[in-house]
């Protein structure tokens, strides 16, 4: 388990907006798994930390889980250049942000994303730490990730270098879940688990297994009617 007590009472106080909502997929689901959510402008990541099954660990931009930085994202980009605010009232928002938000992540034990920096390192070096420990992790690889549309678009796929660390060290092939949040159905849906193989060069692996990963997401939006 990696919910703080705090982090399990917020996920239960959130998951009452949820009450009507329900997970489903395959009845054995492999664990440790990396569970793929399209990121619709946070509503995926909310819904699935909500719904999924365990305590996943959620991966988190880097910004928001240090005071200063956080301040820096919510005052020079999400709260001025994002939503339009003006600079007057963004900076007492992004300082009380920067003080509470760093301080409630910790409380879900989420894993840091560095992304552009030789720190991506740290980052799967935890992931690699949580997984050996049996803690999957939850991540939103949208390149749009303030899109609001159903429909996923491109995904990075840099997640994928998850396996390589976790095989040789498990001796057994990591599982990536694609899932999809149904407002129609309200429901949190999870697809069959796709695998990397080692049969062909991980970068021919890796294109293949992002487009199929992106392509079960869309299936699973179009049979449930939201796309």
């Amino acid at each position: 388990m990696s919910f703080t007590p705090f982090g399990r009472l917020a996920r239960r106080v959130v998951g009452l907006r949820y009450a009507g909502w329900r997970f489903s997929g395959p009845e054995h689901l492999p664990e440790p798994a990396v569970f793929l959510v399209h990121h619709q402008n946070l509503a995926g990541p909310v819904r699935a930390m909500a719904l999924l099954p365990g305590e996943p660990r959620l991966w988190v931009l880097s910004s928001f889980c240090q005071r200063k930085s956080c301040f820096e994202q919510y005052y020079r980009y999400t709260l001025t250049r994002r939503f339009g605010w003006p600079k007057g009232a963004a900076w007492p928002a992004a300082q009380t942000l920067s003080w509470m938000m760093p301080a409630f992540l910790r409380q879900f034990q989420v894993i840091p994303v560095w992304r552009g920096s030789m720190k991506i390192r740290d980052t799967l070096r935890q992931s690699n730490s949580a997984l050996l420990r049996g803690e999957s992790l939850l991540l939103c690889p949208d390149q749009d990730y303030a899109s609001g549309t159903p429909e996923v678009g491109a995904l990075y796929d840099g997640f994928l270098h998850l396996e390589r660390p976790y095989f040789k060290a498990a001796g057994k092939h990591l599982a990536f879940i694609p899932l999809f949040c149904s407002q129609v159905r309200k429901e949190l849906m999870a697809g069959t688990p796709v695998y990397l193989t080692g049969e062909r060069p991980f970068s021919q692996e890796k294109a293949d297994l992002t487009k199929r990963i992106t392509a079960a997401m869309n299936e699973m939006g179009h049979r449930a009617g939201d796309i």
